[in-house]
């Protein structure tokens, strides 16, 4: 079978989104198969393309947080790699409490920022929400529904001084969540109280260029902050290393 010169090109040109679409460069590999699209007059070559753009659509709204969009798209996908994805987000956009499935999909929010990208701030931007989440969701076992307006009789009274919303409640932070916690004889909060190393990675990301500071953050910060909150979320989330598979990004398959 002789090749037609466009044939030999769309393999270029595939094999080039599909490079893009793994390093998570969603929008440069669309690009890429829009290029394909307006050169190409094979119908059954462009078919192929059709379930591989729609992962780059579901991925691309995956990655701002549109986790509807991406599962509609992803839905349209019949290949076997992306069945784990598809439940992640059927999970995650049905329930009514979302904060285990939020969790899990932001750390692997800032991994693709870390470990693929090198983008050690962003990275650890997600990171320390992904830790002030974590303390919201155990808090709401102690009746604790909103962090930034707490009524004050909930709260013990060397935490209660703060910033008052217009309501007179009180709006509490990431450590005071912690302290929050540990003064209601919380496990998780113990477990705050007693890391040092762990505040002090937070201090970290307070001081970077993304919070309060003008310092970068390292890719040693983003390691060993990622461990410490794997441990936390691990703590609170039962099928927690399940919910982290099923939220991780596949690549193409070859």
């Amino acid at each position: 079978m002789i090749l037609q010169p466009y044939q030999i090109l769309v393999e270029k040109k595939f094999n080039e989104a599909v490079s893009f679409f793994n390093k998570c460069q969603f929008d440069t590999s669309l690009l890429v198969v829009a290029q394909i699209e307006h050169t190409v007059p094979d119908p059954v070559l462009l078919g192929r393309l059709v379930y591989f753009k729609n992962v780059i659509l579901a991925y691309s709204a995956w990655e701002k947080f549109n986790h509807q969009e991406a599962l509609d798209k992803l839905n349209g996908v019949k290949l076997p790699d992306f069945d784990a994805n598809k439940a992640f987000l059927g999970k995650l956009c049905h329930a009514k409490v979302k904060e285990r499935y939020y969790i899990a999909d932001l750390i692997n929010n800032a991994k693709r920022r870390g470990d693929i990208e090198r983008k050690y701030d962003d990275a650890v931007a997600r990171l320390y929400r992904t830790m002030e989440l974590i303390a919201q969701y155990k808090l709401k076992e102690h009746g604790i529904e909103d962090t930034s307006n707490v009524p004050v009789d909930k709260i013990p009274p060397a935490l209660a001084q703060g910033s008052k919303t217009t309501s007179g409640k009180i709006k509490i932070g990431l450590e005071k969540a912690y302290l929050f916690l540990d003064a209601k004889g919380d496990d998780l909060g113990r477990e705050f109280v007693n890391d040092n190393r762990l505040k002090g990675l937070l201090h970290k990301r307070n001081s970077s260029i993304l919070a309060h500071g003008i310092e970068p953050v390292g890719e040693e910060v983003y390691r060993q902050l990622s461990e410490k909150i794997f441990v936390f979320a691990s703590l609170i989330i039962e099928d927690f290393n399940r919910l982290l598979s099923e939220s991780t990004f596949r690549e193409w398959p070859s």
